[in-house]
């Protein structure tokens, strides 16, 4: 561990009291989440009015445990103090491990959403440029670190790796240090090109030998999986099929509770198909289509009753619609 300020030595100062006081000192020392994580006390008997230090011989050794800022306080007690204001001191410690990187940010060139942001799922290639910004936190430049990336297919059962690249990261400055190579930098993988528009995990991994702190060394970040593996919101359905006043088109409501192969036929009353409405893979969500009355070649259909049959994996419906 690296600290950049050490709190060995406090000065303390009686400027305005007339007096020889005796008094404590406690040096109080949060983390973060402002717990407090060290104390310590020390005492000065009969000081003058002047100005004294605390050093090593009053202070023992304190290191931190973990890297992050630290806030040192120091407080005086003094029984009848006339200027309490002038109490408290407070400075900040940076604790730095020797060595640590980790990956920060994950991104793609393309302005692609991950995870379930986007309604509906990316389509089959659309590419990923995908870009993994690394931040050395370490007290050490680093000249050595690999940045993997692993992609894995999440329709196959286990997940299987479709896509592994590792780039080398060299010259990765430490944060204190005023030289030209900076300690953030941003890796760029090649382009990866959805195979379907099924869920996949991209995956980076940082590779530093010693790292002293590898639980930042992952990130992860999933693309089409909030469709693939949402909950189911609604179910299968077959809400409606209505003409409109006009009688030139017929609106058909239905539902789909996840992404998913669908087929919506319409047929006259002998059985015949007469068009395909619509067929392939579908989103979640309620949907409405609208019919122009045509048939599969184009032709305006006769007057008469149809039925709307939707099927979606082993679950089917039929609504029935006059055309007149």
């Amino acid at each position: 561990m690296h600290c950049s300020v050490y709190p060995r030595y406090s000065t303390i100062q009686d400027p305005y009291g007339n007096n020889a006081e005796t008094f404590d000192v406690t040096l109080n020392i949060f983390d973060e989440e402002q717990s407090v994580y060290h104390i310590d006390m020390s005492s000065l008997e009969e000081m003058e009015p002047s100005v004294d230090t605390l050093g090593p011989g009053e202070w023992p050794a304190w290191t931190p445990g973990n890297s992050g800022e630290y806030t040192t306080e120091l407080i005086v007690t003094l029984d009848g103090d006339h200027c309490p204001a002038n109490d408290t001191c407070r400075k900040y410690v940076n604790a730095l491990y020797a060595h640590d990187v980790g990956v920060v940010e994950l991104t793609n060139l393309e302005g692609h959403e991950w995870g379930n942001n986007q309604v509906n799922p990316y389509p089959e290639g659309t590419e990923f440029t995908c870009v993994a910004t690394v931040e050395n936190f370490g007290a050490n430049a680093e000249d050595s670190v690999y940045v993997d990336l692993d992609i894995y297919d999440l329709s196959k059962d286990p997940d299987s790796v479709i896509f592994i690249d590792k780039r080398l990261l060299v010259n990765l400055d430490w944060r204190g240090n005023e030289g030209e190579n900076p300690y953030v930098a941003d890796v760029t993988f090649p382009v990866w090109s959805t195979p379907s528009e099924d869920g996949f995990r991209v995956e980076y991994r940082i590779e530093l030998a010693g790292d002293d702190y590898p639980e930042n060394d992952e990130c992860t970040r999933e693309i089409n999986i909030g469709i693939t593996e949402e909950p189911e919101k609604v179910p299968f359905s077959l809400d409606a099929v209505t003409i409109s006043p006009d009688r030139r088109s017929v609106t058909i409501s239905y539902s789909v509770p996840r992404l998913t192969d669908l087929s919506l036929r319409l047929y006259d009353v002998s059985g015949k198909l007469v068009k395909v409405l619509k067929q392939g893979r579908h989103p979640a969500g309620t949907h409405t289509l609208t019919w122009n009355g045509l048939d599969d070649a184009g032709r305006k259909v006769a007057q008469g009753v149809y039925l709307v049959r939707m099927e979606a994996g082993d679950w089917s419906d039929v609504k029935k619609v006059v055309i007149y």
